[in-house]
Protein backbone atom coordinates (compact mmCIF):
# COMPACT_ATOMS: atom_id res chain seq x y z
CA UNK A 1 0.00 0.00 0.00
CA UNK A 2 1.61 3.65 -0.81
CA UNK A 3 2.27 6.17 1.83
CA UNK A 4 -0.03 8.49 0.61
CA UNK A 5 -2.96 5.82 1.22
CA UNK A 6 -1.62 4.60 4.28
CA UNK A 7 -1.12 8.35 5.55
CA UNK A 8 -4.52 9.53 4.30
CA UNK A 9 -6.93 10.80 7.27
CA UNK A 10 -10.84 9.06 6.93
CA UNK A 11 -12.17 12.61 6.27
CA UNK A 12 -9.23 13.04 3.31
CA UNK A 13 -10.49 9.00 2.13
CA UNK A 14 -14.36 10.69 2.65
CA UNK A 15 -13.13 14.00 0.11
CA UNK A 16 -11.62 11.55 -2.75
CA UNK A 17 -14.69 10.05 -3.06
CA UNK A 18 -17.18 13.14 -2.57
CA UNK A 19 -19.76 14.59 -4.72
CA UNK A 20 -18.07 16.48 -7.03
CA UNK A 21 -14.95 13.35 -7.01
CA UNK A 22 -17.85 11.15 -8.29
CA UNK A 23 -19.56 13.50 -10.75
CA UNK A 24 -16.46 13.96 -12.34
CA UNK A 25 -15.84 9.48 -12.46
CA UNK A 26 -18.98 9.42 -14.30
CA UNK A 27 -18.35 12.30 -16.68
CA UNK A 28 -15.64 10.65 -17.69
CA UNK A 29 -17.24 7.20 -17.84
CA UNK A 30 -19.73 8.50 -19.79
CA UNK A 31 -17.16 10.87 -22.46
CA UNK A 32 -15.21 6.84 -22.86
CA UNK A 33 -18.88 5.70 -23.53
CA UNK A 34 -17.76 6.51 -27.45
CA UNK A 35 -14.35 7.73 -29.85
CA UNK A 36 -14.00 11.79 -29.29
CA UNK A 37 -14.23 12.19 -33.27
CA UNK A 38 -18.16 10.85 -32.54
CA UNK A 39 -18.79 12.74 -30.03
CA UNK A 40 -17.02 15.97 -31.73
CA UNK A 41 -19.04 15.28 -34.85
CA UNK A 42 -22.12 15.45 -32.79
CA UNK A 43 -21.63 18.14 -30.79
CA UNK A 44 -20.63 19.94 -33.58
CA UNK A 45 -23.31 19.15 -35.24
CA UNK A 46 -26.09 20.31 -32.50
CA UNK A 47 -24.70 23.36 -32.24
CA UNK A 48 -24.64 24.42 -35.50
CA UNK A 49 -28.28 23.42 -36.05
CA UNK A 50 -29.40 24.89 -32.77
CA UNK A 51 -27.59 28.02 -33.81
CA UNK A 52 -29.45 27.95 -37.37
CA UNK A 53 -32.88 27.01 -35.71
CA UNK A 54 -32.04 30.49 -33.02
CA UNK A 55 -30.88 32.89 -35.92
CA UNK A 56 -33.54 31.55 -38.13
CA UNK A 57 -36.82 31.03 -36.46
CA UNK A 58 -38.92 33.34 -33.99
CA UNK A 59 -38.54 31.71 -30.38
CA UNK A 60 -41.49 33.18 -29.26
CA UNK A 61 -44.42 31.42 -30.14
CA UNK A 62 -47.90 31.74 -28.77
CA UNK A 63 -47.72 29.41 -25.63
CA UNK A 64 -44.50 31.52 -24.58
CA UNK A 65 -46.98 34.22 -23.77
CA UNK A 66 -47.75 32.49 -20.65
CA UNK A 67 -44.20 31.59 -19.20
CA UNK A 68 -42.58 34.69 -20.10
CA UNK A 69 -45.44 36.68 -17.77
CA UNK A 70 -45.79 33.64 -15.52
CA UNK A 71 -41.79 34.46 -15.28
CA UNK A 72 -41.88 37.72 -14.45
CA UNK A 73 -44.50 37.64 -11.95
CA UNK A 74 -42.54 34.94 -10.10
CA UNK A 75 -39.73 37.78 -9.97
CA UNK A 76 -42.06 39.94 -7.87
CA UNK A 77 -43.83 41.79 -11.04
CA UNK A 78 -47.63 42.19 -10.73
CA UNK A 79 -49.79 40.70 -13.25
CA UNK A 80 -50.07 43.97 -14.89
CA UNK A 81 -46.76 44.98 -15.36
CA UNK A 82 -45.99 41.05 -16.27
CA UNK A 83 -48.55 41.52 -19.19
CA UNK A 84 -46.56 44.54 -20.40
CA UNK A 85 -43.50 43.01 -20.43
CA UNK A 86 -45.03 41.03 -23.35
CA UNK A 87 -46.30 43.70 -25.53
CA UNK A 88 -42.95 44.40 -27.31
CA UNK A 89 -42.77 40.92 -28.23
CA UNK A 90 -46.82 40.14 -29.02
CA UNK A 91 -46.64 43.35 -31.16
CA UNK A 92 -43.73 42.60 -33.03
CA UNK A 93 -44.85 38.77 -34.11
CA UNK A 94 -48.29 39.65 -34.90
CA UNK A 95 -49.42 37.52 -31.73
CA UNK A 96 -52.17 38.70 -29.67
CA UNK A 97 -51.14 39.99 -25.89
CA UNK A 98 -54.53 38.02 -23.67
CA UNK A 99 -55.81 40.30 -20.98
CA UNK A 100 -54.90 39.31 -17.25
CA UNK A 101 -57.62 37.13 -16.47
CA UNK A 102 -56.54 34.74 -19.19
CA UNK A 103 -52.91 35.10 -19.10
CA UNK A 104 -52.52 34.15 -15.21
CA UNK A 105 -56.52 32.42 -14.78
CA UNK A 106 -55.95 29.57 -17.72
CA UNK A 107 -56.06 26.19 -16.02
CA UNK A 108 -54.17 24.56 -19.09
CA UNK A 109 -50.39 26.21 -17.95
CA UNK A 110 -51.24 27.35 -14.62
CA UNK A 111 -49.90 23.92 -13.40
CA UNK A 112 -46.65 24.73 -15.70
CA UNK A 113 -44.38 26.03 -13.35
CA UNK A 114 -40.73 24.79 -13.43
CA UNK A 115 -39.94 26.01 -16.50
CA UNK A 116 -40.64 29.48 -15.54
CA UNK A 117 -39.38 28.98 -11.99
CA UNK A 118 -35.80 27.30 -13.63
CA UNK A 119 -35.64 30.63 -16.12
CA UNK A 120 -36.12 33.55 -13.51
CA UNK A 121 -32.46 33.70 -12.97
CA UNK A 122 -32.26 34.27 -16.85
CA UNK A 123 -34.97 36.45 -17.01
CA UNK A 124 -33.13 38.93 -14.58
CA UNK A 125 -30.10 38.86 -15.97
CA UNK A 126 -30.53 38.80 -19.61
CA UNK A 127 -34.52 39.76 -19.84
CA UNK A 128 -37.17 38.05 -21.81
CA UNK A 129 -34.39 36.77 -24.28
CA UNK A 130 -33.19 34.54 -20.98
CA UNK A 131 -36.40 32.39 -21.52
CA UNK A 132 -34.50 30.48 -23.95
CA UNK A 133 -31.56 29.32 -22.21
CA UNK A 134 -33.65 26.77 -20.10
CA UNK A 135 -34.65 25.17 -23.19
CA UNK A 136 -31.52 24.93 -25.49
CA UNK A 137 -29.84 23.65 -22.25
CA UNK A 138 -32.58 21.21 -21.55
CA UNK A 139 -32.64 20.08 -25.33
CA UNK A 140 -28.61 19.63 -24.84
CA UNK A 141 -29.50 17.23 -22.41
CA UNK A 142 -31.83 15.19 -24.28
CA UNK A 143 -29.09 15.08 -26.89
CA UNK A 144 -26.13 13.65 -25.51
CA UNK A 145 -27.31 11.92 -22.22
CA UNK A 146 -29.58 10.19 -24.90
CA UNK A 147 -26.89 8.98 -26.70
CA UNK A 148 -24.81 8.39 -23.97
CA UNK A 149 -27.43 6.04 -22.62
CA UNK A 150 -28.32 4.20 -25.86
CA UNK A 151 -24.28 4.07 -26.78
CA UNK A 152 -23.50 1.84 -23.63
CA UNK A 153 -26.43 -0.51 -24.42
CA UNK A 154 -26.60 -0.77 -28.23
CA UNK A 155 -23.09 0.78 -30.16
CA UNK A 156 -22.17 3.78 -31.50
CA UNK A 157 -23.97 3.30 -34.38
CA UNK A 158 -27.19 2.02 -33.22
CA UNK A 159 -27.06 5.43 -30.90
CA UNK A 160 -26.16 7.73 -33.79
CA UNK A 161 -28.62 6.56 -35.89
CA UNK A 162 -31.45 7.85 -33.93
CA UNK A 163 -29.96 10.75 -31.92
CA UNK A 164 -28.39 12.00 -35.35
CA UNK A 165 -32.21 11.85 -36.86
CA UNK A 166 -33.62 13.77 -34.41
CA UNK A 167 -30.70 16.35 -34.59
CA UNK A 168 -31.67 17.10 -37.94
CA UNK A 169 -35.16 17.16 -37.37
CA UNK A 170 -36.31 21.11 -37.90
CA UNK A 171 -39.57 20.30 -36.03
CA UNK A 172 -37.74 19.05 -32.78
CA UNK A 173 -35.14 21.60 -32.89
CA UNK A 174 -37.39 24.55 -32.76
CA UNK A 175 -39.99 22.95 -30.38
CA UNK A 176 -36.88 22.06 -28.35
CA UNK A 177 -35.13 25.22 -28.02
CA UNK A 178 -37.86 27.69 -28.23
CA UNK A 179 -39.58 29.23 -25.41
CA UNK A 180 -41.65 26.32 -24.52
CA UNK A 181 -41.72 23.49 -22.04
CA UNK A 182 -41.15 20.70 -24.71
CA UNK A 183 -37.37 19.68 -23.92
CA UNK A 184 -37.56 20.45 -20.21
CA UNK A 185 -40.60 17.63 -20.14
CA UNK A 186 -38.59 15.51 -22.21
CA UNK A 187 -35.21 14.90 -19.67
CA UNK A 188 -37.97 14.49 -16.76
CA UNK A 189 -39.29 11.78 -19.38
CA UNK A 190 -35.58 10.56 -19.93
CA UNK A 191 -34.83 10.42 -16.68
CA UNK A 192 -37.81 8.46 -15.82
CA UNK A 193 -36.96 5.94 -18.81
CA UNK A 194 -33.75 5.19 -16.92
CA UNK A 195 -35.06 4.17 -14.15
CA UNK A 196 -37.11 1.62 -16.07
CA UNK A 197 -36.34 -2.04 -15.48
CA UNK A 198 -35.86 -3.00 -19.44
CA UNK A 199 -33.35 -4.67 -19.24
CA UNK A 200 -32.52 -5.69 -15.55
CA UNK A 201 -34.03 -5.48 -12.12
CA UNK A 202 -34.26 -2.15 -10.21
CA UNK A 203 -34.35 -0.98 -6.85
CA UNK A 204 -37.10 0.46 -5.01
CA UNK A 205 -34.96 4.00 -5.09
CA UNK A 206 -35.80 3.61 -8.73
CA UNK A 207 -39.19 3.57 -8.07
CA UNK A 208 -39.66 6.39 -6.14
CA UNK A 209 -37.58 8.54 -8.89
CA UNK A 210 -39.97 7.12 -11.44
CA UNK A 211 -42.71 8.28 -9.47
CA UNK A 212 -40.89 11.92 -8.49
CA UNK A 213 -39.78 12.22 -12.51
CA UNK A 214 -43.57 11.65 -13.64
CA UNK A 215 -44.83 14.44 -11.06
CA UNK A 216 -42.04 16.53 -12.17
CA UNK A 217 -42.99 16.40 -15.66
CA UNK A 218 -46.34 16.96 -14.85
CA UNK A 219 -45.50 20.20 -13.36
CA UNK A 220 -43.72 21.40 -16.55
CA UNK A 221 -46.15 20.36 -19.12
CA UNK A 222 -49.23 18.05 -18.47
CA UNK A 223 -47.49 15.06 -20.35
CA UNK A 224 -47.64 12.36 -17.66
CA UNK A 225 -49.56 10.26 -20.11
CA UNK A 226 -46.60 9.57 -22.52
CA UNK A 227 -44.58 7.81 -20.05
CA UNK A 228 -47.14 6.36 -17.74
CA UNK A 229 -48.87 4.76 -21.13
CA UNK A 230 -45.33 3.66 -22.28
CA UNK A 231 -45.04 1.67 -18.50
CA UNK A 232 -48.34 0.66 -18.60
CA UNK A 233 -47.79 -1.21 -22.14
CA UNK A 234 -44.36 -2.35 -21.10
CA UNK A 235 -46.45 -4.25 -17.82
CA UNK A 236 -49.32 -5.31 -20.30
CA UNK A 237 -46.57 -7.32 -22.46
CA UNK A 238 -44.70 -8.64 -19.44
CA UNK A 239 -48.22 -9.52 -17.89
CA UNK A 240 -48.85 -11.60 -21.16
CA UNK A 241 -45.07 -13.29 -22.08
CA UNK A 242 -44.14 -14.19 -18.33
CA UNK A 243 -48.68 -14.86 -17.42
CA UNK A 244 -48.75 -13.29 -14.56
CA UNK A 245 -49.51 -9.27 -13.25
CA UNK A 246 -46.91 -9.81 -10.89
CA UNK A 247 -43.61 -8.84 -12.88
CA UNK A 248 -40.81 -6.40 -12.52
CA UNK A 249 -42.63 -3.91 -14.31
CA UNK A 250 -45.49 -3.84 -11.69
CA UNK A 251 -44.28 -1.55 -9.10
CA UNK A 252 -43.60 1.35 -12.02
CA UNK A 253 -47.03 0.83 -13.23
CA UNK A 254 -48.51 1.51 -10.11
CA UNK A 255 -46.04 4.00 -8.45
CA UNK A 256 -46.29 6.15 -12.19
CA UNK A 257 -50.08 5.53 -12.38
CA UNK A 258 -50.63 6.73 -9.13
CA UNK A 259 -47.94 9.53 -9.48
CA UNK A 260 -49.49 11.10 -12.87
CA UNK A 261 -53.71 10.93 -12.24
CA UNK A 262 -52.61 11.95 -8.74
CA UNK A 263 -50.96 14.93 -9.77
CA UNK A 264 -53.58 15.34 -12.69
CA UNK A 265 -56.61 15.55 -9.74
CA UNK A 266 -54.61 17.81 -7.47
CA UNK A 267 -53.95 20.08 -10.48
CA UNK A 268 -57.77 19.98 -11.73
CA UNK A 269 -58.61 21.07 -7.73
CA UNK A 270 -56.14 23.94 -7.25
CA UNK A 271 -56.56 25.52 -11.31
CA UNK A 272 -60.19 24.37 -12.00
CA UNK A 273 -60.83 26.42 -14.74
CA UNK A 274 -59.38 23.54 -17.68
CA UNK A 275 -61.98 20.87 -18.02
CA UNK A 276 -60.45 18.30 -20.64
CA UNK A 277 -63.84 16.53 -21.07
CA UNK A 278 -65.00 19.87 -22.34
CA UNK A 279 -61.75 20.70 -24.78
CA UNK A 280 -62.89 16.71 -26.11
CA UNK A 281 -66.81 18.46 -26.60
CA UNK A 282 -64.89 21.98 -28.37
CA UNK A 283 -62.86 20.03 -30.43
CA UNK A 284 -65.55 17.91 -31.86
CA UNK A 285 -67.99 20.58 -32.13
CA UNK A 286 -70.62 17.70 -30.68
CA UNK A 287 -73.46 18.41 -28.04
CA UNK A 288 -73.50 14.92 -27.15
CA UNK A 289 -70.67 13.09 -25.08
CA UNK A 290 -71.55 9.88 -27.54
CA UNK A 291 -70.99 12.24 -30.12
CA UNK A 292 -67.94 13.58 -28.86
CA UNK A 293 -66.80 9.86 -29.31
CA UNK A 294 -68.03 9.16 -32.60
CA UNK A 295 -66.14 12.33 -33.76
CA UNK A 296 -62.97 11.23 -32.53
CA UNK A 297 -62.05 8.56 -35.68
CA UNK A 298 -62.74 11.61 -38.05
CA UNK A 299 -60.36 14.05 -36.07
CA UNK A 300 -57.51 11.27 -35.63
CA UNK A 301 -58.10 10.71 -39.52
CA UNK A 302 -57.64 14.37 -40.07
CA UNK A 303 -54.57 14.79 -37.32
CA UNK A 304 -52.67 11.85 -39.16
CA UNK A 305 -53.17 13.03 -42.74
CA UNK A 306 -52.17 16.85 -41.90
CA UNK A 307 -48.65 15.99 -40.26
CA UNK A 308 -47.47 13.06 -42.76
CA UNK A 309 -48.40 15.68 -45.30
CA UNK A 310 -46.13 18.62 -43.57
CA UNK A 311 -43.59 16.42 -42.05
CA UNK A 312 -43.20 15.15 -45.94
CA UNK A 313 -43.13 18.72 -47.28
CA UNK A 314 -41.13 20.19 -44.40
CA UNK A 315 -38.79 17.91 -41.79
CA UNK A 316 -38.28 14.39 -43.75
CA UNK A 317 -35.65 13.83 -41.14
CA UNK A 318 -38.65 13.50 -38.32
CA UNK A 319 -40.67 11.37 -40.69
CA UNK A 320 -37.90 9.28 -41.05
CA UNK A 321 -37.21 8.92 -37.10
CA UNK A 322 -40.97 7.95 -36.95
CA UNK A 323 -41.04 5.55 -39.37
CA UNK A 324 -38.06 3.68 -38.82
CA UNK A 325 -39.37 3.36 -34.87
CA UNK A 326 -42.20 2.39 -36.42
CA UNK A 327 -40.47 -0.54 -38.29
CA UNK A 328 -38.05 -1.61 -35.23
CA UNK A 329 -40.84 -1.87 -33.06
CA UNK A 330 -42.81 -4.53 -35.03
CA UNK A 331 -39.81 -6.43 -35.35
CA UNK A 332 -39.33 -6.45 -31.88
CA UNK A 333 -42.56 -6.59 -30.84
CA UNK A 334 -41.88 -9.55 -28.20
CA UNK A 335 -39.65 -6.68 -26.59
CA UNK A 336 -40.77 -4.24 -23.98
CA UNK A 337 -38.70 -1.56 -25.61
CA UNK A 338 -41.32 -1.84 -28.71
CA UNK A 339 -43.60 -1.53 -25.83
CA UNK A 340 -42.73 1.26 -24.28
CA UNK A 341 -42.63 3.05 -27.61
CA UNK A 342 -45.98 1.79 -28.48
CA UNK A 343 -47.43 3.12 -25.14
CA UNK A 344 -46.24 6.20 -25.07
CA UNK A 345 -47.12 6.69 -29.17
CA UNK A 346 -50.93 5.39 -28.38
CA UNK A 347 -51.06 8.01 -25.32
CA UNK A 348 -49.38 10.86 -27.50
CA UNK A 349 -52.03 10.42 -30.12
CA UNK A 350 -54.69 10.04 -28.27
CA UNK A 351 -53.72 13.59 -26.20
CA UNK A 352 -53.63 14.89 -29.43
CA UNK A 353 -56.58 13.83 -31.15
CA UNK A 354 -58.52 15.50 -27.73
CA UNK A 355 -56.65 18.68 -28.26
CA UNK A 356 -58.02 18.46 -32.01
CA UNK A 357 -55.11 20.15 -33.76
CA UNK A 358 -52.59 18.68 -35.86
CA UNK A 359 -49.15 19.17 -34.35
CA UNK A 360 -46.41 17.95 -36.10
CA UNK A 361 -45.24 15.54 -33.47
CA UNK A 362 -45.45 18.20 -30.62
CA UNK A 363 -47.18 16.62 -27.98
CA UNK A 364 -45.33 13.39 -28.57
CA UNK A 365 -41.99 15.34 -28.51
CA UNK A 366 -41.43 15.14 -24.54
CA UNK A 367 -41.77 11.44 -24.87
CA UNK A 368 -39.36 11.02 -27.63
CA UNK A 369 -37.21 9.03 -25.50
CA UNK A 370 -38.70 6.22 -26.02
CA UNK A 371 -38.81 6.68 -30.14
CA UNK A 372 -35.21 6.76 -29.71
CA UNK A 373 -34.84 3.63 -27.16
CA UNK A 374 -36.98 1.14 -30.17
CA UNK A 375 -34.92 2.58 -32.91
CA UNK A 376 -31.68 2.01 -31.21
CA UNK A 377 -32.93 -0.96 -30.27
CA UNK A 378 -33.88 -2.70 -33.90
CA UNK A 379 -31.01 -0.73 -35.68
CA UNK A 380 -28.28 -2.79 -33.44
CA UNK A 381 -30.73 -6.19 -34.03
CA UNK A 382 -30.39 -5.59 -37.83
CA UNK A 383 -26.55 -4.96 -37.51
CA UNK A 384 -26.39 -7.71 -35.36
CA UNK A 385 -27.79 -10.03 -38.22
CA UNK A 386 -25.76 -8.46 -40.62
CA UNK A 387 -22.54 -9.81 -38.83
CA UNK A 388 -24.22 -12.97 -38.73
CA UNK A 389 -24.83 -12.76 -42.61
CA UNK A 390 -21.47 -11.47 -43.12
CA UNK A 391 -19.95 -14.69 -40.86
CA UNK A 392 -21.95 -17.04 -42.71
CA UNK A 393 -21.15 -16.07 -45.81
CA UNK A 394 -17.17 -15.87 -45.02
CA UNK A 395 -17.39 -19.66 -44.04
CA UNK A 396 -18.91 -20.74 -47.14
CA UNK A 397 -16.36 -19.24 -48.83
CA UNK A 398 -13.75 -20.79 -47.08
CA UNK A 399 -14.94 -24.16 -46.94
CA UNK A 400 -12.73 -26.98 -47.83
CA UNK A 401 -15.35 -28.22 -50.01
CA UNK A 402 -15.87 -24.95 -52.33
CA UNK A 403 -11.85 -24.96 -52.40
CA UNK A 404 -11.33 -28.34 -53.90
CA UNK A 405 -13.39 -27.64 -56.38
CA UNK A 406 -11.52 -23.60 -57.41
CA UNK A 407 -10.65 -24.10 -60.69
CA UNK A 408 -13.18 -26.43 -62.17
CA UNK A 409 -14.50 -24.50 -65.28
CA UNK A 410 -17.77 -22.77 -64.17
CA UNK A 411 -17.51 -23.21 -60.44
CA UNK A 412 -18.67 -20.72 -58.11
CA UNK A 413 -15.31 -20.29 -56.77
CA UNK A 414 -13.32 -19.95 -60.23
CA UNK A 415 -16.10 -17.11 -60.59
CA UNK A 416 -15.34 -15.72 -57.61
CA UNK A 417 -11.94 -15.96 -57.24
CA UNK A 418 -10.20 -16.22 -60.81
CA UNK A 419 -6.78 -17.79 -61.25
CA UNK A 420 -4.62 -14.86 -61.65
CA UNK A 421 -3.46 -14.16 -65.31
Amino acid sequence: MSPDVVGSSPQERRASSGPARLAARAFAEFARSAPWQVWTALVATWTALTVATVVARVQFAPDSRYYVAMTYHFLGYSQEDSRAMLEPLTSANDILNPPVSQLFGWGLVQPRIAYPLLSTPFVAIGGTRGMVIVPILSMAILTFASFGYLVRRFGVVAALVPVGLMTLSSYLMFYGTAMLTESLTAVFILGVMATLPIWRERSRASVIWCGVLIVAASFTRQSWMLPVGAIVAAWLGATVSERSWRNRWTAFMVAGTVAGIGTQVFQSIVWPSFSILEQLRRTTGATTWSGAIIALKDTAAHILYIDTYQMLHQDRALLTLLLAAAVAAVALWRRPEAHLYAGMIAAGFATNVVNGTPTQFRYEMPGVSFVLLVLAAGTAAGLAKVRVWESRQAKVVDSPTLASRAGQPGSHAEREFPPPH
